[in-house]
């Protein structure tokens, strides 16, 4: 039996093994829920080389991002079909001990050639059935351009409280179109629009295309019948009176959330007006 010194105890001893069994509980316990916590943090991210991808010429995809934890992915694999790309990034056996957190990552896929220029949609998912995150990305053809992102919904200029642009963007596969109005008023504040038709992609931000203006015989309760407090119909359709081209827009998107709305309208001699968009949340 061990001969316990001035300052040993029996009592101090067994505070001592406990201390440390804790400490390797905690330890260990750390490790297990590393593992068990084997997910990806925040968004993915994708860059392409080179940055604008084309029919028939090889690109390389490189997925990356920021993981919970150690065990970060070690490869990837890419299956296309139809316009839809599935990126698997394969992780290490459940058996790694993953004992450090946030661990930023990156996985450079083979290079890949895309045969059908349009819109894809991309999922990435783990070697263990997670499902990472959703994208979308645009194959160019030769002088045919698609857009980077959807852009559709709602837009303002700040400077115009109360007029806006209302886009409705249908982006799947080889169809990318975009349609728009702009609403807006008169000088004596009566409410117009205009519509946007026709448009392409010049590049995967700018869409160019024809103005319209609509003009028709406003029909509704408040505005025909002011004084009937029961009005039936509180709105209907009527006869469009004239639809005619008075110029042509661009649109620029900078960013997902803003965008230059330039006019040129053909009002007795050509007019050009610049409107900056944000996005509607």
């Amino acid at each position: 039996m061990k001969n316990l010194t001035k300052n040993e105890s029996p009592n101090s001893n067994r505070t001592t093994s406990r201390a440390l069994c804790v400490g390797i509980l905690a330890i260990f316990s750390q490790i297990a829920l590393a593992q068990s916590d084997n997910t990806q943090l925040g968004r993915v991210d994708l860059s392409f080389n080179p940055s604008v991808v084309q029919i028939n010429t090889p690109n390389t995809i490189t997925v990356s991002g920021v993981w919970n934890n150690g065990c970060v992915p070690q490869s990837g694999r890419l299956v296309e079909s139809s316009y839809r790309v599935l990126i698997t990034l394969q992780l290490p056996p459940a058996s790694t001990l993953c004992t450090q957190a946030l661990q930023p990552y990156q996985v450079v896929l083979p290079a890949k050639t895309f045969a059908l220029a349009g819109s894809y949609e991309l999922q990435v998912v783990t070697s263990e059935g997670g499902m990472l995150d959703a994208k979308s990305f645009a194959v160019h053809g030769a002088g045919q351009f698609f857009s980077e992102s959807n852009f559709g919904g709602g837009w303002c200029e700040r400077t115009t409280n109360g007029s806006g642009l209302m886009i409705s963007h249908k982006r799947s596969g080889a169809s990318d179109q975009m349609w728009a109005t702009w609403h807006n008023y008169t000088d004596a504040g009566r409410p117009t629009w205009f519509s946007l038709q026709g448009g392409r992609w010049s590049a995967q931000r700018t869409n160019i295309g024809d103005i319209y203006e609509t003009s028709a015989s406003p029909v509704a309760c408040a505005l025909n019948f002011p004084s009937d407090p029961n009005c039936p119909i509180p709105f209907r359709p009527t006869r469009l009176v004239e639809i005619r081209k008075i110029g042509t827009y661009s649109i620029d998107f900078s960013t997902a959330n803003s965008a230059a709305l330039i006019m040129r309208l053909d009002a007795g001699g050509l007019f050009t007006r610049v409107i900056n968009l944000e996005r509607i949340p």
